[in-house]
């Protein structure tokens, strides 16, 4: 999983903690945030990689069919 899908994720989070915000605010979180939702991001990834989970890209496959 490269650079762009943590950086993806990492938008995720932050979105789903300030909903009102737009993409470029988004963007523009401080680097002590940043550091807060990247944490995450590692987290969550190791732990889908040790109980060998796939993330699915929803932007390629909006309606979640396999």
């Amino acid at each position: 999983m490269g650079h762009n899908e943590e950086e993806r994720l990492i938008l995720l989070l932050v979105k789903q903690d300030f909903p009102d915000m737009g993409i470029s605010e988004l963007t523009n979180i401080s680097p002590h945030q940043r550091r807060g939702y990247l944490c995450q991001v590692t987290r969550f990834l190791f732990l889908t990689k040790l109980f060998g989970y796939k993330i699915l890209n929803n932007y390629d496959n909006p309606h979640g069919k396999v």
